[in-house]
């Protein structure tokens, strides 16, 4: 799919008019084929020879001041295009991407065509763009469950892995907070009374004996036996 665009004009290289056409192709990526106008391109090579005429030194001449014939017999042609090119084409591609939406995601390969100065300029720029993903219906998607099938030796295993875990609870300094819950006497026995005995540490998983209880802390459950009536 081809797109074309031309910005708004301007009176300065970097807001003159380019035309650009956009290819789609696969993979995600995009060509644009960029074309400079003749004028500003000679604005650009014009804006070039300032540049390199400050920074370089023409014997009998003061930095900035040398003629254009001596100034580019000094330093070649080639140095003069090269300046313009770096000057115009970033300008251009820059522009190129405002006017037509596209949004790279690196950097651009740059194909640059000849430079003739009284000519337009025109160049490529290959980029990598985000890719266009469409989900499909994802919520039809159903896998069955199948519910995994626990061996008799496989659950001993890992209750044995659970059971030694907890052994360690207590041990090197730790802490261990333990809940217990317990069933009245009246409860267990009914209308009758509980016979008292001496009080224990509650028993539970990971508390023994050594553990910091006091010996008369914990309520023990005394047996029970029927009143009789």
């Amino acid at each position: 799919m081809a797109q074309s665009g031309q910005a708004p004009g301007g009176g300065e290289p970097g807001g003159a008019d380019v035309k650009v056409d956009v290819r789609r192709e696969p993979g995600s990526r995009a060509v644009l084929e960029v074309e400079i106008p003749a004028a500003a391109v000679s604005a650009g090579v014009d804006r070039a020879l300032r540049k390199i005429n400050n920074r370089v030194v023409v014997p009998g001449f003061r930095r900035g001041k040398a003629p254009r014939m001596l100034l580019e017999r000094h330093v070649g042609r080639d140095a003069v295009v090269e300046e313009a090119v770096n000057l115009l084409v970033p300008e251009a591609y820059s522009r190129a991407l405002d006017q037509t939406g596209v949004q790279p995601i690196a950097r651009p390969e740059i194909h640059v065509h000849d430079l003739e100065e009284g000519k337009p300029l025109r160049f490529t720029a290959t980029v990598d763009l985000v890719p266009d993903v469409r989900l499909g219906d994802y919520r039809a998607i159903r896998i069955p469950y199948a519910a995994p099938a626990v061996s008799d030796a496989e659950a001993l295993t890992r209750a044995r892995v659970v059971v030694d875990s907890q052994k360690a609870i207590g041990e090197g300094g730790d802490v261990a907070i333990a809940i217990a819950e317990g069933t009245p006497p009246s409860r267990i026995c009914g209308a009758g009374t509980a016979r008292s005995s001496r009080p224990t540490a509650p028993r539970s998983r990971g508390i023994s004996s050594s553990s910091g209880w006091p010996s008369s802390a914990g309520p023990r459950i005394g047996s029970c036996r029927a009143r009789s009536t």
